[in-house]
Formats: structure tokens, sequence, C-alpha cells
């Protein structure tokens, strides 16, 4: 780390060799260096250790909120597709037939995670329903990347359009909830600009163009990178689509928490401005959905 211009300057209650032995390992830690600046030789500036340390904090706390909110945002989506559903003409038996060729997928593949393995927590439901496949049943055992290909084929090929904003972003909440589930890192390479602007979702545009004191300019730099794209995206699903208020408002509680652990250490970033500009576009996203 030294020889990359990492320093060893902030206090800490612990040193470096017991938080690399003990609280997190360095190839996870060393990630968020890709948010600060390089000089000439390659060297980083501005760069403690305590700042990967104090991210990896950030991050953590924020990602075990936002896998609960994706859980959410999947647990209402369900609930209210199963609605719609039944109070249709739809038997819920033929919609898996139709949603299988679609796919490309037999009905009885969707078992294959759990057909092989006895000790399985859904191998009882396997058994009685592998012949027998419907809707309902289908929704407890699909994975989310599957529920999100029925929700796209159920605007597209069932002519649900009341389902074409949810259709068109819900894959970035599955971006987002698989990272989370990983315990991959989000806030890293927080200055690449790799999303076009014809790549955003128009929703989520619009959605961000709502929000207080976040200018054209400013909306359009940050949602040019991928994760704070789907991250917005992610902000805006449940403040849309989980229609509990005790649910939101739990989540609204965790995520000022994160905003309060934010500014703990805002000192640390006085010289980093790109990560400045993230923690305040973050911070006036949950004020706005929050409100």
């Amino acid at each position: 780390m030294k020889d990359k211009g990492i320093q060893f300057n902030l206090p800490s209650l612990e040193t470096p060799e017991h938080i690399l032995e003990h609280s997190n390992y360095y190839y996870k830690l060393s990630a968020y260096r890709s948010n600060f600046p390089k000089d000439n030789k390659g060297k980083y500036i501005h760069l403690d250790f305590q700042h990967l340390v104090d991210l990896a904090s950030i991050d953590m706390q924020l990602r075990y909120t936002l896998l609960q909110m994706t859980l959410d945002i999947e647990h209402f989506l369900k609930t209210k597709i199963l609605a719609d559903i039944t109070k249709s003409q739809e038997d819920g038996y033929t919609i898996i037939d139709r949603f299988s060729q679609k796919i490309g997928k037999s009905s009885e593949s969707f078992f294959d995670h759990i057909r092989y393995a006895s000790r399985h927590y859904n191998y009882d439901l396997y058994l009685k329903r592998k012949n027998d496949l419907s809707i309902w049943v289908l929704f407890e055992i699909i994975t989310f990347g599957e529920f999100v290909r029925f929700v796209e084929f159920y605007y597209e090929h069932e002519h649900q359009n009341e389902y074409i904003e949810i259709a068109s972003i819900i894959r970035y909440v599955k971006n987002i909830r698989n990272i989370c589930a990983h315990s991959s890192p989000i806030l890293i390479k927080l200055n690449e600009q790799t999303l076009t602007h014809d790549r955003q979702s128009k929703y989520i545009k619009l959605f961000v163009g709502k929000v207080p004191n976040i200018s054209k300019h400013t909306r359009k730099k940050r949602l040019e990178n991928q994760r704070i794209h789907d991250l917005s995206a992610l902000l805006y699903c449940h403040s849309t689509y989980v229609l509990s208020s005790g649910v939101r408002k739990k989540r609204n509680d965790e995520l000022q928490l994160i905003m309060q652990r934010i500014r703990k250490n805002i000192h640390y970033y006085n010289k980093n401005q790109l990560l400045q500009s993230i923690f305040d576009y973050i911070h006036k996203l949950v004020d706005f959905i929050v409100d």
C-alpha cells in the first residue's frame, strides 16, 4: 500500500495489520482506492488507509439495507401480480406454459435447483407440485433473475400496460441485489462514466429530475455511472412499489442512519470532490423519498 502512495497518518484504535487479519481483507479493502486520483507517477493522492476502512464500513451498512429493500420490492411486486392474475380470467396454469415458451425453458426445469436436493426447504413443494406447476407455486421457487424475466414478460407479452415502468427498470434492482447478496463493494469506481444517455432509464432520469437541488448537470454526470444509476433506480422502486408505510418507514430510518454514518467522518474527504459529490447526491435522494 505504501508503494502505491497510500498513507497511514490518520489515527485508529486498531493497527492496519489487525484490521486486515480480523476485520477485512486486502482485496476488498483496497478496491475503494479506485475513488481517489493518482499523480503522474501513479501514486495515490490524499489517500489514507483509514479512508479505505471508513468506506468499507459505510458500504457494508449500505449493502445490508439495500438488500432488504430489494426483498421488499420482490415481495410487494409478487403480491400485486398474483392479485391481478387471481382477479383476471387467467387460470394460473396456462400462463406458465406461455412464460416457459417465451424464455425457452420447460416448466419442470424451474424445479432443477430443488429436485436433486432432498434437504432443500422447498423439496416437499416439489414433490407435491412437480407435475402441476401454477403461478402461485412458481413465485415460491423462482430465482430473482427469473422473476425479473417474468415481470418483463408479463408486460410485453401479456399486454399488462400498467407494468410498463417497472418492467423496464427492475433489471437495475437485480443488479444491486446481486452485488449485495455476494457482499461485493458498491461504492467503488464511482468516477466511471460508462452508461451513455440512451442506456439510462427515462423513468430514473425523471425521478432524479424531481429531486430538489440536484442540477441537470449533476443528474447527467451521476447517472452516467452504472452503480449510481442502479442505486437511484432501487430507491425509486422502493418508494413507488412498496405499499406498506411501515416497511417504507423502517427502510427510510435505516437509510437515515447510513447518512449519519457517512457524516461521521465526512472530513476525511475534504480533498476528494468525487466522494463529496456522490455522498451529497445520495443524501438528497434519501431526503426526497423520506419526505
